[in-house]
């Protein structure tokens, strides 16, 4: 087998053309691309149903027991006959809304028991250091460094991974990203933070600065950290050259800003 492949490959580059085994190869890399993106849309049509079905199932309990107990309290005039229907009336809206408001308390407990939707990205901070010459003067921008900031909005812990936080300011990033994948734990209604690696910036002249960056981070209970949150911000940093200091603003891409409308 290895002198076909041999054979191939040199018949390959002496006339120019494809052998078998190439077009083999390819047709596997192809097929291999289609089944992943059938996995991925499997994925997403598996994923859709049990979303549509909870929610059917959500809205049928919430409304469909209340009508049903509702029902059945009007039916108990067969078994009693002697109970007035005005009695049996209240009786029924008694029923109908001691039910409801129980489901819709049930369900708000609930909702405050998940993490789900509780963990909120407070403004990005920053801090730089200048570089000085031998009278102290700043004479360009030394480092930069990044914080991202976190808030729990839940009245129980969170534990918060930062898995992926990419920044780039004027070409250059941070290369030690030690500390991705690490968990943090937030305690409840507590803040906390993620602070990036210092940016090299080498000495680069004292002006205005674009940058971007983008983050991808999971939370939930501790150990059980399966809601993610992301982001992809443009970062520009004034220069005030009065009071030697940068103040930043961010800006969301048209791209993401339409994702964000759309849901």
């Amino acid at each position: 087998m290895p002198w076909l492949c041999q054979r191939a490959m040199s018949r390959k580059y002496q006339s120019g053309c494809t052998p078998r085994y190439d077009l083999g190869y390819s047709a596997l890399i192809g097929a291999r691309r289609v089944s992943e993106k059938k996995s991925r849309f499997s994925t997403l049509a598996e994923e859709g149903i049990k979303h549509l079905l909870w929610e059917g199932a959500r809205f049928l309990f919430t409304w469909g027991v209340p009508f049903l107990l509702a029902g059945l309290t009007l039916a108990s005039h067969y078994v009693s006959p002697s109970v007035p229907p005005a009695y049996l009336l209240a009786a029924a809206a008694l029923v109908f809304g001691g039910t409801t408001t129980g489901i819709l308390r049930f369900d708000e407990w609930r909702q405050r028991r998940m993490p789900q939707n509780k963990l909120k990205i407070l403004p990005f901070t920053f801090a730089w250091d200048g570089q000085k010459d031998k009278r102290g003067r700043t004479t360009g921008v030394k480092g930069f460094v990044l914080t991202l900031n976190f808030s729990n909005r839940a009245s129980f812990p969170l534990s918060v991974v930062v898995d992926e936080f990419d920044c780039v300011i004027e070409g250059h990033t941070s290369t030690n990203k030690n500390l991705l994948g690490t968990s943090m734990t937030l305690q409840a209604e507590g803040d906390g933070y993620f602070r990036d690696s210092i940016i090299q910036m080498n000495n680069f002249p004292l002006q205005n600065l674009e940058g971007k960056v983008k983050f991808k981070a999971r939370y939930g209970r501790p150990g059980r950290e399966k809601y993610e949150i992301s982001d992809e911000l443009k970062l520009l940093f004034t220069f005030d050259s009065s009071k030697t200091t940068y103040t930043m603003n961010l800006t969301i891409p048209p791209s993401n800003a339409a994702q964000m409308r759309a849901a």
